[in-house]
């Protein structure tokens, strides 16, 4: 599970994602040329990149004096929340235009980059925190979904509890079921969207561990 809040923490970033897009669009460039991409100063750029690279989203290609960056392999990691986690990127990032793939990250269809990177950052901020990932567990399990049990289960107040439960239905990952006593679920799949897949992809990490 902490896997799951760091690994959303570093791509709840827009440098970060801006660099991703730039890396997969335009595989093999430098620190340098990455750095003039994101208006950032090569020295931050490279922490940035290597905080990638620690999660397997990137790779580095050393070349005489200098390193290159480009989408990190397949086969890079045997970890199957990260694998799963680098694909749905390669889905979004690969194109010029990143809402312009069946994997919608934005209802609206002509969305710019910018306003589809902070989208994501939405997303991912999504799954940040313990106490949600929790909730989201207990919930994906379909027992104990009333607040009441919730409270008991996890050991959070009621206040804590409506607050993550409400940050989740905003981001359209839980539903209110409107039933008594008060019960909560995860929301039905309506398509291959982003929201949708991510959600998939930390569900299978929290119940398989």
């Amino acid at each position: 599970m902490d896997l799951v809040v760091t690994a959303c923490r570093a791509l709840a970033n827009r440098t970060r994602l801006r660099l991703l897009h730039a890396i997969h669009t335009r595989p093999l460039l430098a620190v340098r040329e990455l750095a003039a991409q994101i208006a950032q100063p090569p020295a931050a750029t490279s922490q940035q990149l290597k905080l990638l690279c620690t999660f397997h989203f990137i790779e580095a290609v050393p070349q005489g004096r200098q390193v290159f960056y480009r989408p990190a392999g397949s086969k890079v990691t045997a970890n199957r929340f990260l694998r799963d986690l680098h694909a749905l990127l390669g889905d979004i990032m690969s194109k010029k235009e990143v809402n312009r793939t069946p994997l919608e990250v934005c209802d609206k269809a002509n969305a710019s980059n910018e306003a589809v990177l902070e989208a994501l950052v939405k997303l991912f901020t999504t799954y940040t925190h313990l106490r949600r990932l929790l909730l989201l567990r207990q919930l994906a399990t379909g027992t104990d979904t009333t607040v009441t049990a919730l409270t008991e289960r996890i050991g959070m107040s009621p206040d804590a509890v409506y607050r993550h439960l409400d940050k989740l239905r905003r981001r359209g990952v839980v539903t209110y079921q409107g039933t008594l006593p008060e019960s909560w679920r995860v929301v039905a799949h309506r398509g291959p969207t982003c929201r949708e897949r991510l959600l998939t992809i930390v569900l299978q990490k929290l119940l398989n561990h």
